[in-house]
């Protein structure tokens, strides 16, 4: 499968911890670029009408300083812009779904529609358990 990462997003964030060596500084660097890479590939798989619904530190992997999504698996194409509604979700990870994933029966029993903005919201959740790390190293990048 390519690419082989060298570790996935997850597993990196907790490898990082309070190691202050050259190569972790390094691999500090990298993660504030990673930020806006991940965003502008989210972005561009949403022009072409793919919503990936299962964004998490697992499935994004890095090999040196590239990063990258992985496991399409639970992808879905539709519409750009488009909302759509299912009886029978994705396997999505709790942690890092959006409300309306959650919570995708109302009141009346209809379902809830979403479109691109929940992998958004996944994605930002991504980046929050980085912001709130319990590392003080980590958390101290500006």
């Amino acid at each position: 499968m390519f690419p082989v990462g060298d570790r996935d997003l997850g597993r990196f964030l907790h490898e990082m911890g309070e190691d202050t060596s050259v190569t972790r500084k390094i691999e500090k660097i990298w993660l504030r670029q990673w930020f806006s890479c991940l965003i502008s590939d989210l972005a561009y798989i949403h022009t072409k009408g793919v919503r990936h619904q299962d964004i998490k530190p697992s499935n994004i992997v890095h090999r040196g300083d590239l990063i990258f999504f992985t496991d399409f698996n639970s992808a879905a194409q539709c519409e750009p812009g488009c909302t759509t509604s299912t009886e029978n979700p994705a396997r999505k990870s709790a942690m890092y779904s959006a409300p309306e994933v959650l919570d995708r029966l109302r009141d009346d029993h209809s379902l809830t529609r979403h479109g691109t903005g929940t992998d958004i919201f996944s994605l930002g959740c991504a980046f929050y358990r980085y912001a709130t790390c319990n590392r003080r190293s980590l958390c101290r990048l500006s």
